[in-house]
């Protein structure tokens, strides 16, 4: 009977102790990234984990967590270009080498940016996202610089510990985005007959797109057709009256 219940109390120590490796593991960034891997499954065994990784030990003594650090740093890479130009999407990762729980951010970020987590599923909300790697993503489509603050929080909801300050405290970012230096396509010529009372004006309708008509009275200021035209066969035309008054001038300008 003693023989036969001790194999049974080895495993169940075993299982207990693998059960807290597992819970210390958990904590670790390291191992985190690890399970998003393609190539890695969440049931492969952690001794396989281990060794093709070499985990120190320091790190499974001591769960990464901003509650009680005395010193931590930021990373933020361009993923994808080195620049930030209008219409050119953008990936920009920041993170804090004591991984946080969750940012809140302050500030105007870059129109068509958004803050996300790695796989994108998640978005601010209440100016809070619960991740500890980050992500600005998007396309931006306003020129200028634009100053915002990302701050790491040890809770999911944005409280709790964060980066110790004075240095480096929150992560104080400063984006310029590039103006698009792509030249405009030129605008179509319009072609006009008159008739007695009307004019019509027409147009190549595919070479126009991005364009829109717009009249003026004196090549100042100009003001868009409401009118729409009628497009047959790729042609675009309208036809306004002729009034006695002052003349009307009509171009092709871009939206």
């Amino acid at each position: 009977m003693k023989y036969y219940l001790l194999p049974k109390l080895l495993s169940a120590r075993l299982h207990l102790s693998l059960a807290l490796l597992l819970l210390v593991l958990q904590r670790s960034p390291a191992l985190k990234l690890l399970l998003h891997a393609k190539h890695l499954q969440a049931s492969a065994p952690v001794a396989r984990i281990l060794q093709s990784f070499a985990l120190p030990a320091a790190a499974l003594a001591t769960p990464h967590a901003l509650s009680g650090a005395s010193t931590s740093s930021y990373t933020v890479e361009y993923i994808n270009t080195p620049e930030v130009k209008v219409g050119v999407t953008a990936v920009i990762s920041f993170s804090n080498s004591i991984t946080p729980q969750s940012w809140t951010l302050a500030g105007e970020l870059p129109p068509g940016l958004r803050v996300t987590d790695l796989r994108q599923r998640k978005d601010l909300v209440d100016g809070v996202i619960a991740t500890g790697l980050g992500l600005l993503v998007g396309t931006p489509t306003q020129a200028g610089t634009y100053d915002f603050v990302l701050t790491p929080w040890s809770n999911p909801d944005g409280t709790g510990e964060t980066a110790p300050e004075p240095d480096p405290g929150a992560l104080r970012l400063s984006i310029t985005v590039l103006p698009d230096d792509t030249a405009p396509s030129a605008a179509p010529e319009i072609t006009f007959t008159t008739h007695p009372g009307s004019i019509d004006l027409s147009w190549q309708a595919d070479a126009a797109l991005g364009f829109t008509l717009a009249e003026s009275s004196d090549l100042q200021a100009w003001t868009p057709v409401a009118t729409l035209p009628q497009v047959t066969q790729n042609v675009a035309s309208i036809s306004f009256p002729i009034t006695g008054g002052n003349p009307t001038f009509y171009r092709l300008q871009a939206e």
